[in-house]
């Protein structure tokens, strides 16, 4: 059952990485979560229903990021004309990214579920306390961002770095310091062409392509792109001008909220 709250979400600063077992476990990690039956604990699971889970990124790349998964396995029951129950279950190949999920004819449905996860009340308007529990403010700046609401993206990176279907839910203000490099940011840039909008991914299943519009190459490609801000066309030179255009863009929007 969803939450229904704001206050108990975490925010990126007290978000701990994911304990992913052996060496290697890391590409399989979120199958592993797809596929328990056992309840995951507080630190990792959002929320949860018939066919998604819902957990927090890792390594959050702003103040809220969280990936919403298709169960493991995934069933669906239907109702024929004839008045039959039939029952599918999708597999973990089949679930294994955007491109083999296209690939089957229930991309659709699938999709769906995760955006009905996504739209649920305890994932929409997310604000950002800074003030609970006596926690200073992220990032470490006298301003108070306590209640400040931030606009969100959810899609899907064209290229995933993990086995299993996954659709990111990320605040827009990408205020992190696990945002690092070049990468992070341009596969989270909404207009750069990395990042491929739960919109866009609708809209490929609805006309029933089996593919993302390009290969894996072209994509890939994208991330070695110029770091563009997202507001205009101004572009930056290296990863440290990105992170002080952001905390100025941060700032900006609180002093903005608190007038």
């Amino acid at each position: 059952m969803p939450h229904g709250a704001h206050e108990w979400l975490r925010l990126a600063r007290d978000t701990q990485p994911w304990s992913l077992g052996p060496r290697g476990a890391w590409m399989d990690a979120l199958r592993v979560f797809a596929g328990t039956s056992k309840t995951l604990p507080s630190q990792v699971l959002v929320d949860a229903d018939a066919h998604t889970l819902t957990i927090y990124d890792g390594y959050p790349k702003a103040q809220f990021h969280f990936l919403i998964l298709p169960r493991l396995p995934f069933v669906i029951d239907e109702t024929l004309e004839n008045g039959k129950r039939r029952r599918t279950e999708l597999d973990a190949e089949q679930l294994d990214s955007l491109s083999a999920l296209l690939q089957t004819p229930f991309a659709s449905y699938v999709l769906a579920c995760l955006s009905k996860a996504q739209r649920r009340e305890s994932m929409q308007n997310l604000t950002i306390d800074a003030t609970a529990q006596n926690k200073t403010a992220y990032p470490s700046d006298p301003a108070d961002a306590s209640g400040k609401v931030w606009g969100i993206n959810a899609g899907f990176h064209s290229v995933p770095s993990m086995r299993h279907l996954h659709m990111h839910v990320i605040s827009d203000d990408f205020m992190s310091e696990r945002l690092k490099h070049k990468k992070h940011y341009l596969s989270f840039h909404p207009s750069a062409g990395f990042w491929l909008s739960l919109g866009g991914a609708e809209k490929l299943a609805r006309e029933k392509r089996t593919d993302l519009p390009y290969p894996p190459q072209h994509y890939e490609s994208l991330l070695k792109g110029p770091l563009v801000s997202l507001e205009n066309d101004t572009t930056f030179r290296v990863m440290p001008q990105v992170k002080q255009y952001l905390e100025r863009r941060w700032l900006k929007h609180v002093r903005q909220t608190n007038t």
